[in-house]
């Protein structure tokens, strides 16, 4: 399933559940708060 970073997904995925596809512009976003944050 692709989803994004919420947190109320989270009970959809786990052992025996579905299998996440995160969402890349969220991961991306992740990067860029980084390198903002520590350069």
């Amino acid at each position: 399933m692709h989803a994004d970073g919420f947190t109320g997904f989270n009970s959809l995925f786990g052992e025996g559940l579905a299998k996440e596809q995160a969402c890349m512009v969220h991961v991306r976003r992740k990067f860029v708060d980084g390198f903002e944050r520590d350069g």
